[in-house]
């Protein structure tokens, strides 16, 4: 019956999901990076010290119930020697260091975007600093680029690996850990890359659960399944299905459904959301995450401008943009709440929605191919094919790998991260969701820790 202070409630007064970030949007602020993390709050070895921390909210109620010698001030006094001894809100370190887990922080970063004036003031520096190009711009029209049947785009998003499937694989396996393990947690993990990366990492630390990766292409399916067999995993199994049609599946198959990154390169977003409400069982899990802003257009510029330093092309051009180009085609959910708007449709009710950061891996330690030129030129392919085809410059594709060997020597755009990888200095950005699917009259999971 107590009534916490207003200094209790201040330090949560933004931590509405969203409410800061719509708060930096009005203010013309660009959110560019958004981390939720958990951190552990120390209470000191004594329990006199760590009662008064824990009882704060209620701090001016407790000394009148001392004041007047009420039998409440006692019964908190137990309720805190209940608290310790169950060890779940407190935990007790080796050290006799007692500390409180699971607090929740928001840490945002933001940046002014661009005003006309301020664009004005950047397009005439580009000119007067790019050698060898006349006063007249030209616009180079671009025909739209399906980057699903473009084979090499495709082949590399596919391909493509970046520090961000630690942080899904991660997630997931907190999910997992919520359940108890008398049986088989049930796990679908569609539409991976053909490392599948989630799923190896979730069958291989988690004999106990099963494990199914799902997808479309038949070299994905057997990329998989090789990957099975050199881990030796027989959790684990791989089938050629479309994510969004399933039917081979009853309703409530699995406990948890995995899709990481692959959601924009499916035909029906909704349609396999819906699929993937339908599968999940009541009480399970959706951990989905989607691409919201990739560094690889820096990567792209610099090459572009390289190339025009270097005489490639004789004029400057304006690439244009009245079509989609192939990292809007990659990040469809990049508008903010699209992707929480799609999920909460399907049915699913959103836990968590995290922003996270991630440097995109060009070429691993071992890698010799020209698969790194192939990442970097993402984002110009179809400006490359066109400059080749049009007979402005026929050696457009071998200009642009000169440009990105001299762009290796630039330790602002790419650099090598602690194993040797050769990775994007500067991180991209992407979302981490989890969401629930609600119980219903007849579901109930059984299984999971409450």
């Amino acid at each position: 019956n107590f009534t916490c202070p207003l200094r209790s409630k201040r330090p949560l007064s933004l931590s509405k999901p969203h409410l800061l970030e719509q708060m930096l949007e009005k203010a013309n602020l660009l959110v560019v990076e958004v981390d939720n993390n958990e951190y552990p709050l120390k209470l000191g070895k004594t329990k006199d010290f760590a009662f008064k921390a824990l009882t704060l909210p209620i701090r001016t109620e407790l000394q009148e119930l001392n004041k007047v010698n009420h039998y409440h001030y006692q019964d908190a006094a137990e309720a805190f020697e209940d608290v310790l001894s169950e060890g779940f809100m407190v935990k007790q370190q080796e050290d006799g260091e007692m500390e409180v887990p699971y607090n929740v922080y928001k840490f945002l970063v933001a940046r002014r975007q661009f005003e006309d004036d301020d664009m004005a003031k950047e397009t005439k520096a580009i000119q007067r600093n790019t050698r060898g190009q006349s006063s007249v711009k030209k616009t180079m029209p671009i025909k739209p680029v399906d980057v699903k049947k473009d084979p090499v785009i495709f082949d590399t998003w596919n391909r493509m690996k970046s520090a961000a499937s630690e942080k899904v694989v991660n997630a997931v396996k907190k999910q997992i850990d919520g359940f108890k393990h008398e049986g088989a947690v049930k796990i679908l993990d569609a539409a991976p890359t053909p490392d599948a990366t989630t799923a190896i990492e979730v069958a291989s630390s988690h004999p106990y659960a099963t494990v199914v990766a799902t997808s479309t292409s038949i070299n994905v399916v057997e990329g998989i399944r090789e990957e099975v067999v050199k881990h030796g995993l027989s959790n684990m199994k791989v089938k050629a299905l479309d994510p969004s049609h399933m039917a081979s599946f009853p309703d409530k198959s699995f406990d948890v459904v995995v899709c990481s990154f692959g959601l924009a390169f499916l035909n029906s977003p909704n349609d396999t959301l819906k699929e993937f409400y339908r599968l999940t069982k009541p009480g399970g899990s959706l951990i989905l995450s989607v691409w919201e802003d990739f560094s690889l257009k820096q990567l792209s510029e610099f090459i572009v401008n390289e190339m025009q330093a270097a005489g490639n092309f004789e004029d400057f051009f304006d690439l244009d943009s009245s079509s989609p180009g192939v990292l809007s085609q990659l990040t469809p959910f990049a508008k903010p709440h699209e992707i929480e708007g799609l999920i909460t449709d399907s049915g699913f009710n959103l836990n968590h929605v995290d922003h996270e950061t991630a440097r995109i891996i060009l070429s691993e330690a071992s890698c010799k191919s020209d698969f790194g030129v192939n990442v970097a030129t993402l984002a110009i392919r179809p400006f490359l094919q066109e400059m080749e085809k049009s007979g402005q410059n026929k050696n457009a594709f071998e200009e642009a790998k000169k440009a990105f060997e001299s762009m290796l020597r630039d330790p602002s755009l790419v650099s090598r991260d602690k194993w040797g990888n050769l990775v994007t200095t500067i991180p991209s950005r992407f979302k981490l969701v989890s969401a629930t699917k609600p119980f219903d009259e007849t579901g109930f999971i059984g299984k999971k820790n409450m």
